[in-house]
């Protein structure tokens, strides 16, 4: 065996709790526990249960395929300790070509934020007039229902959605913070704390990272109502609604962004002149809700009826609100793939790239503009777009892992402080 599992029954509020730590624990769970920086873990949690996230997934779907040669359906939701289970002894199929030529199914949403990443960084060079940002908000969406949602509903658990937003927003802080000061100006406070899209500034908020901005409002837009369904669906005045009832709150919350987006537009409201990402946060909502929409309505009618919803809904975009920048072809083609697919075939020798390209894209797109617009004409390369593409990807790859290993070694630090303090009082006390 891999190892037993040592179980310590502690003095928790909770009665029979049990509390599973990585002594002697199988080496997927130790790997899965250092990916989510857990030390340890209540017996029966899953992926989701630990704060588990989309980046994170991508990483930790990445060690339970090496580990057990195949990836569980729905393994996210399992308990963590009974994954390692799930091994199986078969034989790998040989050929004629070498493993890194053949073919690997890798989850689509992996695939189409590594695309979508790269045609913003390729759109800030100057050479794709095809924009990622909106195929982006779609699978963040797809992210917060599929990660982010159930726990909120059915516990009213928030702190996950606030570690969420605290894993890019502090970095995306500092960056905004060393950017200004790298250009000899004052960081511009709404920029730090990502609301630079919402205010106006003389002469304009250009440093703004308004898809974070507007990224980070969704969340919390669709955090708040799902509290509040949450209250409904737990009392008596949801019983009636109780069957459907996620699909009644998606269409609240599309029909609620829609109109949203059209006051906005009308009032001039939060309006911070930055061009065609003004007027945030409702400019991108409804993509975000479109995406919940494709993660939680599975079934063959109400796949259907996701793609229905985003016919109408582009009609009112272009008719009846007047936006025609939103979306393109490649966004309805890349919407109904995520509605209709799962995963896709991809190159082996392709995954870990792609992989990582996708698990730090929100790095990415914090240290692409100073690359593209700054570093990159004083090299003498200002039109060089494959040159700052690439650079771009390996800086922000760099500084995501750079930044995990700095908050894994924080966290550490903080909780050896924190129980050294605690033993101090306790001798004190003594």
């Amino acid at each position: 065996t891999l190892g037993t599992i040592e179980v310590e029954l502690s003095a928790l509020p909770q009665e029979n709790a049990t509390t599973l730590n990585m002594v002697a624990q199988p080496p997927l769970t130790i790997e899965l526990l250092k990916i989510l920086r857990r030390e340890g873990f209540s017996a029966g949690e899953s992926f989701v249960d630990l704060g588990g996230d989309s980046l994170s997934f991508i990483t930790a779907s990445l060690a339970i395929e090496e580990h057990l040669g195949f990836l569980p359906d729905n393994w996210e939701n399992m308990p963590i300790e009974s994954i390692d289970g799930l091994r199986k002894d078969t034989p790998r199929r040989t050929g004629l070509l070498p493993s890194w030529l053949s073919f690997h199914r890798i989850e689509l949403p992996v695939v189409l934020r590594a695309i979508g990443i790269i045609l913003v960084v390729l759109s800030h060079a100057g050479v794709a007039n095809v924009s990622g940002t909106p195929l982006l908000f779609v699978i963040s969406g797809m992210s917060f229902a599929r990660f982010r949602l159930p726990g909120i509903i059915a516990n009213s658990e928030v702190r996950p959605t606030v570690n969420l937003i605290l894993k890019y927003g502090i970095p995306a802080g500092l960056w905004q913070i060393f950017r200004s000061l790298y250009r000899g100006e004052m960081p511009w406070i709404p920029d730090v704390f990502l609301m630079g899209t919402m205010w106006h500034r003389e002469p304009g908020g250009q440093l703004a990272f308004w898809y974070l901005d507007f990224l980070t409002a969704s969340i919390l837009i669709m955090t708040a109502c799902a509290l509040s369904y949450g209250y409904l669906r737990r009392s008596n005045i949801n019983r009636r609604l109780s069957n459907n009832g996620m699909t009644y709150f998606l269409l609240a919350m599309l029909a609620l962004a829609l109109l949203l987006f059209k006051m906005q537009l009308g009032t001039g409201l939060w309006d911070g002149e930055i061009g065609v990402a003004s007027t945030g946060p409702f400019r991108c909502f409804w993509l975000f809700v479109l995406g919940s929409c494709i993660q939680v309505m599975t079934s063959d009618e109400r796949k259907w009826l996701t793609t229905a919803m985003l016919a109408i809904t582009l009609c009112v975009v272009t008719f009846v609100i007047g936006d025609d920048t939103t979306w393109s072809l490649f966004f309805v083609t890349s919407f109904l793939a995520l509605t209709f697919l799962k995963t896709i075939p991809v190159p082996k020798i392709a995954v870990q790239t792609i992989a990582m390209i996708a698990s730090n894209s929100l790095y990415i797109y914090m240290v692409n503009p100073i690359i593209i617009w700054h570093l990159m004409p004083k090299l003498g390369m200002e039109h060089a777009p494959l040159e700052s593409l690439a650079l771009s990807l390996v800086v922000g790859i760099a500084f995501g892992i750079a930044w995990e290993r700095f908050t894994a070694m924080a966290v550490k630090v903080s909780d050896f402080l924190r129980k050294a303090f605690k033993s101090r009082l306790q001798e004190g006390a003594a």
